[in-house]
C-alpha cells in the first residue's frame, strides 16, 4: 500500500482525535500524557494537515530587495492590479495575498498561512499604510488562479526598519516557493543574498527573477548575474527573467520568462505540490516525528506502570482469599453415615433405618456412649454449629477486606503519578460501611454455602464410592453380614432357650451396629474422604468475586478505565500511522 505523506498523517490524526477524545473522557490521562505540551499536535492540525494533504496548494512567496519592483511581478503572476506598485522604495507595508474565492476564504480563516492576522483590505491604501498590526496579512481574491496556487507579495526583506526583519521571518516560512525578484543592483546586496540562502536552507524552493534584465544578446549579463545570486545563495534550478518595462508598472503585462523557456507561472503550476510541500515541511516533520514519538514512548511507559498496578491488585485479591480457610457448617462423617445409608439396598436400609430408631429412642445413652467411643480430632473439629461456623468465617473474610484496602493504602505512597492520585480517589469513594457489610453477605450467605458444602460432600461420595471398588465390596460383605446377625443371633437366643437373650438381641443389635458402622466411617473418614479442599476453593473463589465486584472494581474503576484507553485500537494505530509516515 504506496500512501504519501499527507494521507499517513490524516490517518495519524484520526487516531489521535478518537484517542483525545476517550482521555478527555478519562480523569487525569490527558493531564498527564500532555503534560509536556501540545506543540506536536498543533504542528500536525494547523500546519503539517493543512500543508500536505491530498488538497494542499503553493504558497508562492514573491520577495526581495527595496525597489526590486516585487508588486509588479506579483501582479503580473496574479493577472491583476492587487498590490499597489508605485515608484516609492518600500512602499508595500504589508504583505498580500492573492487567491481564488475558496483558498481567499481559507487564508481569512487563518488555514494556508500562519503567523499573520488575515484581514480584507478596506482600500489600496490600506496595503501602503502603517495603520494595521505589523502581522496582518490583506487577502485578496483572484479568480483566475487554479485551487493548486496561491501568491504573496511581501514587504522589502533588507528593510531598514526593525518591524520588517521579524516579517521576513513569517514570510520565508510562510512560503512554499520563494520567487527571489532581484535586479542588477540588489543581486549581490548581502541582506538580500543572507534572506535568500536561509530560505534555501529551511528547504524552500527558491526561483530567481532578475527584473528589469537588459534583453540585449539573450540576457547574457542577466544569465551571469543569475549564475553569481544562485552560487551564492546555494541553488541550482531553474531562473526567470522580466525585461525593462517601459510601459506601466501596474500594467499587469510585465514578461515573466524562464532563461530555459517557457512562462514562469505556466512552470509554478506544473510543480508537484505534494513533493514541493515535502521537501518544505521536512524539518517539520522531523520535529513532528520526534515529538510523537517522545509523546506514544511516555504513554506506553504509563500503560506498562498501569497494567502492572491492575495485575497486582488482582493478585493480592487472590492471595488473601487464599487466606481464607472456612468452617464446617456441619460435622462431614454424619454426612457418610447418611450417604452409605442410602446406598444400602431396601431390606438392609430397612435393618438400618430400625437401627436408627431404636438408637434415637435412647438418644441419652447414645450420646455418652458416642462420647466415649468416637473421640477424634477430627470429629471436634467438626462440631461446630452452623451458625457458630458462619459467623466465624463472617469474621475472617471481614478482616481479609480490610487487609486488602490497607495493602492498597500503603502501596499508593510508593505508585508513580498520576496513578497514585486515582488510587487514593478510588479509596476514598469507598464506602466501606456498604461494601465490605456486603462481601460478607456474598461469601457467607447461609443457604449458598451451607447447600455448597452439602454438594461438594455428595458429588465426592460418589465419586469415591465408584473410586474404590474394593473398599466397597469388603463394605457391602460386612454389611450384609451385619444384616443377617439378628436372624442367627435370634436363632442362637431360642437355641440357648429364653425369650429374654432374644430380646436383648433385638434391642442391642442396632445399637451396636449404628456403634460399629459410626467407628468405621468416623476411622475412615479423614483417610479417604477429602471433600473440604473443594469446597474450601470454591469459597475462596466466591470472596474472589465479591472482593472484585465490590472492592477492586470500585477502588480502580479510573486506573481500569484509562488502562483500557491506553491499550486500545487507538494508540496502535498511532503508532502503526506514525511508522509508515517515517518510512514515506
Amino acid at each position: 500500500m504506496n500512501l504519501s505523506i499527507g494521507e499517513a498523517l490524516s490517518h495519524f490524526n484520526t487516531a489521535l482525535q478518537r484517542f483525545s477524545a476517550s482521555a478527555e473522557d478519562t480523569p487525569g490521562l490527558e493531564e498527564a500524557l500532555f503534560e509536556n505540551g501540545r506543540t506536536w499536535v498543533d504542528l500536525l492540525t494547523y500546519k503539517l494537515l493543512p500543508q500536505l494533504g491530498g488538497d494542499a496548494c503553493l504558497v508562492v512567496a514573491v520577495a526581495g530587495g527595496t525597489n526590486t519592483g516585487k508588486s509588479a511581478v506579483f501582479n503580473s503572476l496574479v493577472g491583476a492590479s492587487l498590490s499597489p506598485a508605485v515608484a516609492t522604495a518600500a512602499a508595500t507595508r504589508h504583505p498580500v495575498l492573492a487567491a481564488n474565492g475558496r483558498r481567499s476564504r481559507e487564508a481569512l480563516d487563518g488555514v494556508l498561512v500562519s503567523g499573520f492576522e488575515p484581514a480584507a483590505p478596506g482600500a489600496a491604501n490600506d496595503i501602503l499604510t502603517e495603520g494595521a498590526g505589523p502581522q496582518v496579512l490583506y487577502v485578496a481574491e483572484a479568480g483566475g488562479l487554479p485551487d493548486n496556487l496561491v501568491f504573496l507579495d511581501t514587504p522589502d526583506v533588507d528593510s531598514i526598519e526593525r518591524s520588517h526583519w521579524d516579517l521576513a521571518e513569517h514570510i520565508r516560512a510562510a512560503g512554499d516557493v520563494v520567487l527571489a525578484v532581484v535586479t542588477g543592483e540588489k543581486y549581490k546586496d548581502e541582506r538580500v543574498v543572507g534572506f535568500f540562502e536561509q530560505a534555501v536552507q529551511a528547504g524552500r524552493l527558491v526561483i530567481p527573477v532578475m527584473n528589469k534584465a537588459d534583453s540585449a544578446y539573450d540576457y547574457t549579463v542577466a544569465r551571469r548575474q543569475l549564475d553569481s545570486f544562485c552560487e551564492d545563495i546555494g541553488v541550482n534550478g531553474p531562473a526567470a527573467v522580466a525585461p525593462l518595462n517601459p510601459g506601466r508598472a501596474d500594467a499587469n503585462t510585465l514578461p515573466l520568462t524562464l532563461l530555459d523557456g517557457g512562462s514562469l507561472r505556466d512552470h509554478l503550476e506544473s510543480l508537484d505540490a505534494a513533493d514541493v510541500k515535502r521537501r518544505v515541511y521536512h524539518s517539520t516533520i522531523a520535529r513532528f516525528l520526534d515529538e510523537s514519538g517522545a509523546f506514544l514512548t511516555c504513554a506506553d511507559a504509563l500503560a506498562e506502570r498501569l497494567r502492572a498496578a491492575l495485575d497486582e491488585a488482582a493478585r493480592d485479591v487472590r492471595e488473601l482469599a487464599e487466606e481464607y480457610r472456612p468452617e464446617f457448617p456441619q460435622e462431614r462423617c454424619g454426612l457418610v453415615h447418611g450417604y452409605l445409608q442410602q446406598r444400602r439396598q431396601p431390606l438392609r436400609r430397612t435393618f438400618g433405618q430400625l437401627g436408627e430408631s431404636l438408637a434415637r429412642a435412647l438418644a441419652r445413652g447414645r450420646r455418652v456412649l458416642r462420647g466415649a467411643l468416637l473421640q477424634s480430632a477430627s470429629t471436634q473439629a467438626a462440631k461446630l454449629s452452623f451458625d457458630a461456623a458462619r459467623e466465624a468465617n463472617a469474621r475472617q473474610v471481614r478482616a481479609l477486606t480490610f487487609t486488602l484496602i490497607q495493602r492498597w493504602q500503603q502501596r499508593s505512597a510508593t505508585m508513580p503519578t498520576p496513578l497514585d492520585g486515582r488510587l487514593n480517589e478510588g479509596l476514598a469513594s469507598l464506602d466501606m460501611d456498604a461494601m465490605v457489610p456486603q462481601v460478607v453477605r456474598d461469601v457467607c450467605n447461609e443457604s449458598g454455602q451451607e447447600q455448597s458444602f452439602h454438594d461438594h460432600a455428595r458429588e465426592y461420595l460418589v465419586r469415591w464410592c465408584d473410586a474404590y471398588a474394593p473398599l466397597r465390596w469388603i463394605w457391602n460383605g460386612f454389611d450384609g453380614a451385619m444384616a443377617a446377625l439378628p436372624v442367627f443371633a435370634v436363632l442362637l437366643a431360642g437355641g440357648l432357650g429364653g425369650i429374654l437373650p432374644t430380646l436383648l438381641f433385638i434391642v442391642g443389635w442396632p445399637v451396636a451396629q449404628q456403634v460399629v458402622f459410626r467407628a468405621l466411617e468416623y476411622r475412615y473418614a479423614d483417610r479417604l474422604l477429602d471433600f473440604q479442599s473443594p469446597w474450601q476453593e470454591e469459597q475462596q473463589e466466591t470472596l474472589v468475586k465479591a472482593l472484585e465486584q465490590h472492592i477492586q472494581t470500585p477502588v480502580w474503576k479510573t486506573l481500569t478505565r484509562m488502562n483500557e484507553v491506553l491499550e486500545g485500537d487507538d494508540l496502535r494505530a498511532m503508532h502503526t500511522w506514525r511508522e509508515t509516515c517515517r518510512n514515506t
